[in-house]
């Protein structure tokens, strides 16, 4: 026998027993899965470093470009107001002040061009402002003519129109003709005339009760009453019509 571990487990075995092994690994039932595409595999790293060696060869050589014009317009510009070998002070200044006339002109033409486009673009605006309160007015206009009506509202007559005409004569005050002026007696018409005093501008106006007479006052009390009596039948009336009607 050979030489056993100092702290190995001692397996117990069947000699009789005939079935699959229990110490083996457990074999998956799945069928091995199959190789990855082409197109879905990542990629490799070389290409990557590639690819990006590449992106910043670009950037540089897009920079250095920048900076060679750069470099010559400001080579031009120094070439322009450097002194000509043969060339007097005189002509150098005259051919500095042309350039310098041409230059500011170019400029200004540009300033010219940008202001009138904002001006442009700001006339445009006003009137699209314009454009939208007009509409905003109109469908106001619009929403003043309609009449909220609720769900079993009788109308018995036509609408009153209490606005005046901007153009309309101007009726005489007390001239209207009321309903109560009808009912009430000629009695009390009488008494309510006798009861108007003419001030100095030759408007009548009635007497206060201060100062009228004990008769006065009773009279004008009697008239006061009559007066509720006749606005409280008409309104009794008014009701039994809707009633009716309802």
């Amino acid at each position: 026998m050979g030489r056993m571990s100092r702290y190995k487990k001692i397996k117990s075995c069947d000699p009789f027993y005939k079935g699959p092994r229990k110490d083996s690994k457990p074999t998956s039932s799945k069928p091995l899965a199959k190789e990855e595409k082409l197109e879905e595999q990542g990629m490799p790293r070389a290409a990557k470093d590639l690819m990006k060696r590449q992106l910043i060869m670009k950037k540089t050589a897009t920079k250095k470009k920048a900076e060679k014009k750069q470099k010559k317009t400001a080579q031009s510009g120094t070439k322009k107001f450097q002194r000509i070998p043969g060339e007097s002070k005189k002509e150098y200044f005259m051919r500095i002040d042309q350039e310098a006339t041409q230059e500011v002109a170019e400029a200004l033409k540009a300033s010219r061009k940008m202001r009138d486009g904002r001006k442009k673009h700001l006339r445009d605006r006003k009137e699209k402002i314009k454009e939208k309160k007009r509409l905003s007015e109109k469908n106001a206009s619009f929403d003043l003519t309609k009449d909220d009506v609720r769900f079993g509202d009788v109308v018995m007559q036509p609408p009153s129109i209490t606005a005046k005409p901007r153009k309309a004569a101007e009726a005489n005050k007390g001239s209207k003709a009321l309903l109560l002026h009808s009912l009430l007696p000629q009695k009390t018409k009488e008494t309510n005339m006798q009861n108007r005093t003419p001030d100095n501008s030759g408007i009548t106006k009635t007497k206060k009760r201060k100062h009228m007479s004990a008769l006065e006052q009773e009279k004008a009390d009697k008239d006061r009453k009559r007066a509720i009596m006749a606005y409280r039948m008409i309104r009794k009336q008014r009701r039994q019509e809707q009633d009716g009607i309802a």
